[in-house]
């Protein structure tokens, strides 16, 4: 029997869409709708709570990490660290609209995934007391011969995720890793908090989370969330490598922050120093030291030493201040290149790579095309005419490529 082409069109869409939704229940296995009770229809906190799960998701801090308040309604969400931003917006988003029909009118609520969680209350989540909301474990459990090898292997990788989960970033808190010995299956582990906890809250929120996860000694895989904070293993890989950032342009790093703010600073500071040094009256006769502007950029035009520059030469750009000030070049130099916004990391790659939570391999660095060197301040000097000067000298030296000058 045949069938018209547009019947095979729709059935197709429908199989895919039904594919699509199948596979976004799967990742969703579980609730917990709290113990504060109900809230009112029509209520202010249900209109605080509409207008929360509505905006949550743009709260993003790079990382996987969602924190809103509006009213008298608080949210949290969390992307397990090796989830991609798409993904991860994609899980919070299902469970921002899954909440509402699952824990109907429900003060309080969290949504359980694989890859995310969110939870919602009319009260501070994380500022106070941080309790289990879920707690299980698998049905395999391991055989009686090898109970104390399994343990030990547990503990040990439990033990090495613990520390690495506290000690990241404000951005990150996170921590996977893999364990196999010989005679066992493999142990699959992670550890996460949210990272707005502090060291100590964390690693306080893990221990407890450790001690509950442990009652399951004999099962071969368990999970436990807390209000703050994740433990799961398995003994099979349920995650990918840890997510990052794209790495930036090649050459670029966090130099294009702070490189232009300390460049401005020390020419501040020069221009200040010589300009109250000329406005001094001097205790004794002595050769006035000449007017000149001072400016850190790609090329300087041959002048003589008492002529000043009308053009805007120290405006065309950046220059590293050590290599300005002393000829000294680095990976830290040749950003200043990368005015282009686009060739800028995001601020929250700035404080990972801040952090020490991220580095990249850097290009060789080339030189930039011309240095100002340091300046001398000496003491009383005698002049060619014998007589004494208050003021300090300055040996002001200026190189280019294919030309040079001194001051």
């Amino acid at each position: 029997m045949d069938f018209p082409i547009w019947v095979l069109f729709l059935f197709s869409i429908l199989i895919c869409k039904f594919d699509h939704t199948t596979a976004q229940v799967a990742d969703f296995w579980g609730e917990y709708c709290g113990g504060s009770g109900n809230y009112t229809v029509n209520s202010g906190y249900q209109r605080d709570l509409q207008e929360l799960l509505a905006s949550v998701t743009e709260t993003n801090n790079g990382f996987g990490f969602y924190r809103s308040t509006s009213g008298q309604a608080n949210a949290v969400a969390l992307c397990r660290g090796d989830v991609t931003p798409e993904k991860c917006r994609t899980c919070v988003d299902d469970s921002t609209s899954r909440l509402r029909h699952v824990c109907q009118n429900q003060i309080e609520a969290t949504g359980l995934y694989d890859t995310c969680f969110l939870m919602y209350s009319n009260r501070s989540i994380c500022d106070g007391d941080v309790v289990v909301i879920h707690s299980s474990s698998s049905p395999n459990t391991i055989l009686d011969s090898s109970y104390d090898q399994w343990n030990q292997t547990v503990e040990k990788l439990l033990g090495k995720l613990r520390p690495e989960a506290v000690g990241g970033g404000q951005l990150r808190k996170y921590a996977s890793d893999v364990i196999t010995v010989p005679g066992l299956p493999t142990i699959y582990g992670y550890m996460q908090c949210t990272p707005d906890l502090s060291a100590k809250e964390c690693d306080e929120c893990l221990a407890g989370a450790t001690a509950e996860i442990r009652r399951f000694d004999r099962s071969m895989g368990a999970r436990v969330y807390k209000t703050c904070c994740v433990i799961r293993y398995q003994i099979y890989n349920f995650f990918g490598s840890t997510w990052y950032p794209s790495s930036p342009p090649s050459g670029t790093n966090i130099g294009v922050i702070v490189g232009p703010i300390l460049a401005a600073v020390s020419v501040i500071a020069v221009l200040i120093f010589i300009i109250s040094r000329q406005c001094q009256k001097p205790t004794q006769k002595g050769p006035l030291l000449p007017v000149f502007q001072v400016g850190f950029s790609d090329g300087f035009p041959e002048r003589s030493r008492h002529e000043k520059e009308d053009d805007d030469t120290g405006e065309i750009g950046y220059m590293a201040p050590e290599y300005a000030m002393e000829g000294l070049f680095s990976t830290k130099s040749d950003v200043y290149s990368f005015e282009d916004p686009q060739d800028r990391p995001t601020m929250s790659t700035v404080v990972f790579m801040l952090e020490g939570q991220w580095s990249v391999n850097l290009p060789t660095p080339s030189e930039p095309p011309a240095s100002f060197a340091r300046f001398v301040a000496g003491s009383e000097r005698t002049s060619s005419m014998g007589e004494v000067s208050a003021y300090p000298s300055f040996e002001i030296h200026i190189t280019s490529s294919g030309a040079s000058a001194s001051l």
